[in-house]
Formats: structure tokens, C-alpha cells, sequence
């Protein structure tokens, strides 16, 4: 995934964590929860080698669980549009720093 390589290279060209709470720094947006968990996990398996906070946002999660794991800090957030869009009408989750 070229988006791993562009965040690493951002972190090491400030020579500094980029990740900050409420800021996904990339998104992925998919149709259905199913594509959301499995892009999520390929992500995962890429950035073996890369820490990297890779987060999915899907309908059927614990609203508790997505904001705690959001205030973490996300680089890679994978998301269906229809929860991504209850989480930016509340507000939840700013997509201003997304690449």
C-alpha cells in the first residue's frame, strides 16, 4: 500500500510522530463493513516492519470502543461511508489532516 509508505516518509521527514487523537491521517472508504475489516487487516500485515495504529469504523461496533480507539490516534482509517458520515455529523472524528 503506497499510503504506509507516504505516512512514514511524512513522520520521517519531521522526524516526529504525526499521529494525533481525533485525526486519522489517511482513509480508506468502502461500501460494507466486510471490505472495511479486510483492508483493515491487510494494513496490518503490511506494517509489520512500520508501527502504524490502523483502525476500521463499520456499523455494529461499540460507539464507546471507536471514540477511545479514535482519541488514540489513527494513522490508516478504514470506513464505510455510512459510518464515517454519523461520525463526522457528531463531530467525532475531523478529517483534516487525512491524506
Amino acid at each position: 500500500m503506497p499510503i504506509i509508505h507516504l505516512l512514514k516518509q511524512q513522520e520521517l521527514t519531521a522526524e516526529a510522530v504525526l499521529t494525533a487523537p481525533n485525526r486519522p491521517r489517511s482513509l480508506v472508504l468502502l461500501p460494507n463493513r466486510e471490505l472495511a475489516m479486510q483492508v483493515a487487516s491487510e494494513a496490518r500485515n503490511f506494517h509489520y516492519a512500520v508501527p502504524m495504529k490502523v483502525m476500521q469504523l463499520y456499523s455494529g461496533q461499540s460507539h464507546r470502543v471507536e471514540t477511545n480507539k479514535l482519541n488514540e490516534g489513527v494513522d490508516l482509517l478504514t470506513s464505510t461511508i455510512e459510518r464515517l458520515q454519523w461520525r463526522r455529523d457528531g463531530e467525532k472524528a475531523f478529517l483534516s489532516q487525512v491524506n
